[in-house]
This record gives structure tokens, sequence and C-alpha cells, in this order.
């Protein structure tokens, strides 16, 4: 399994790592789970799933995959081992408290076949607010040496 983990700069443009992992998922995945979908993007691939502990923003993201889960990232996915060819979690591990954060990598890994894709701040933000989402603020902060230490490629952006 190939597992990368992303990480973008502190630029002002929202996820500016986004166009890159279109570009993997639109070359390389058969079935894609989006673990912290939020309200929804769009990945071309032949069949996804958008997995989310806010139910506001699944009911806006089943416009974009083809079924939503409600699911409680800090714990069990609840989905079959290798489910997935692809399993993809932009902007979401910050968002989980410290403790929980090592098991999602697992979650992740698990229902994951061929190719495991995370992106996280390369710096430390606990500034971020609430919002609609209770869950937006962000509670921990993880460095590409923890991803090293579990096989991941890291890709940089803005440094």
């Amino acid at each position: 399994m190939s597992k990368f983990l992303l990480i973008p700069d502190a630029s002002e443009t929202p996820y500016p790592e986004i166009p890159y992992v279109q570009n993997i998922v639109a070359k390389e995945v058969s079935s894609l789970l989006d673990v912290g979908c939020c309200k929804g993007r769009v990945w071309k691939s032949a069949y996804s799933v958008g997995c989310d502990v806010f139910l506001g923003w699944l009911k806006e993201g089943k416009k974009y995959y083809d079924d939503v889960v409600v699911c409680d990232l800090g714990h069990y996915f609840p989905f079959i081992d290798n489910a997935f060819s692809t399993v993809l979690s932009v902007a979401v591990i910050e968002h989980l408290p410290s403790d929980k954060g090592e098991h999602f990598v697992s979650e992740m890994e698990r229902v994951g076949r061929k190719l495991v894709i995370i992106t996280t701040p390369s710096y430390p933000s606990f500034n971020c607010k609430k919002g609609e989402n209770p869950y937006g603020v962000h509670l921990s902060y993880w460095s590409a040496s923890f991803f090293k230490r579990r096989g991941y490629a890291i890709r940089g952006f803005g440094f």
C-alpha cells in the first residue's frame, strides 16, 4: 500500500493541496473513502463514499458522493478491511484530540487497500473557530516525523 502525507503551506488559498490530490484520484482510484468529507468535494472515481461526524455537512455532501455515512472519526470506521482502493482525509486529523489521531490513521490504513492520502498543516494552528461545525476547532498538531515512522512518503507545499 502506498501512503502519502501532504503538507500544505500557510497560504491564504484554502486547501492548496486539493488540485494535487484530484490529479492522483483521477488517475488511480476505483473506489474512494473521503474521511471527514465536510460538505463534499468532486473526486473523479468510479465509486465514492463520504464519511463525517457532522450530519449537517453530510446532507450537503450527498450530491458529491455515491453514499454518505455518519461515523465518529476518532473510533472504529464502519467498513470492512480493504473496502476501498483509496482512503483520503483532507485537513481532518488536526481536529481530533492527540489520543485519537493515531487510531484515526490506523483505521484509514485498515479500510484502504492501495493508497492512503492524509493532509494536515505543517504548523500548529489552534486558533481555528468552530463556525457552523462544532467539530471545526483544531485540537492537535501532527508532525511529518510521526507519519515517516509509519511509512508515509511526505509531499510538501510552500517549503
